[in-house]
């Protein structure tokens, strides 16, 4: 009876129903958990309503592989992330749960966006090329003066941005053209205590810059930065001393006190006997 009891225990187990498996559990799939409940509904049924939900799923992926391989300014071009979401998109396809990570497998085929933006590069108008430009360097001022807490120098701006200052001077002036005139009449009216008329005429010389990149953060005021809106340098107005006060939430005496240090630092020329 024992023996007997045996058998028919296991021709049960053995009678009993399997499990079955769902392919994108099987231990030898690489199908990250939170793409599997969209990937796998798009796998069954490719709708547009399907497709849309699996790009949206992978929306991280799309970004990073824009930052990694978008250009500059393109980076927050419509164009580009439409060409990224077209790679994704294509390169479904020809994914293999068993093979790689989906994101593994995007960032792979996203690399085509390095060229793509190159020849994009080529092929923009140069109001396009500005106006991309002028969109990255806004959005990188913004995230710096969040980190900072502070508005940020436009040196530190370019260090970020990977524009140079002549270029940053380019695009700003592109976009917000002023004549020499209007930036000299506006000088006079808005100053409260102007630089003398010697050094305004050596804003854009090799002293003048010079003394720019010497110049530091002091206790939390950033120097730079009081040049730059003092002699109006790369592309940025001329403020007065109130409207600079206002900008950096600081007092009109700090200002004042601020800008007679960089009038000191541009003063040394002559003690120095600096000639460019």
């Amino acid at each position: 009876m024992v023996i007997k009891g045996s058998i028919l225990a296991g021709l049960t187990k053995q009678a009993a129903p399997s499990r079955a498996l769902n392919p994108a559990t099987l231990p030898d799939m690489r199908l990250e958990n939170e793409y599997h409940d969209p990937y796998m509904a798009w796998k069954k049924d490719p709708t547009p309503k399907n497709t849309g939900a699996l790009v949206k799923a992978v929306k991280p992926v799309i970004d990073k592989g824009i930052r990694s391989y978008g250009r500059g300014g393109q980076r927050s071009s419509p164009i580009i992330r439409s060409k990224a979401k077209q790679i994704v998109m294509d390169s479904l396809e020809r994914y293999d749960p068993k093979q790689a990570k989906l994101q593994t497998h995007l960032m792979e085929q996203l690399k085509g966006l390095h060229r793509y933006a190159g020849q994009q590069s080529n092929i923009l108008s140069v109001p396009e090329r500005v106006m991309l430009d002028r969109q990255h360097l806004d959005e990188t001022a913004r995230e710096l003066q969040d980190w900072l807490g502070r508005e940020p120098s436009d040196k530190e701006v370019a260090d970020k941005v990977g524009l140079s200052l002549k270029r940053i001077k380019y695009v700003r002036q592109l976009q917000n053209p002023v004549s020499e005139g209007m930036n000299a009449n506006r000088s006079e009216q808005n100053l409260g205590a102007p630089i003398s008329p010697a050094v305004a005429q050596q804003d854009t010389d090799a002293w003048v810059n010079f003394v720019y990149h010497g110049l530091t953060d002091i206790e939390g005021s950033s120097l730079p930065v009081v040049m730059e809106y003092t002699l109006g340098l790369y592309g940025k107005p001329k403020l007065s001393t109130a409207q600079l006060a206002q900008k950096l939430n600081i007092s009109p005496g700090r200002v004042a006190q601020l800008r007679a240090q960089v009038q000191a630092k541009l003063d040394q020329q002559d003690e120095l006997n600096m000639r460019f």
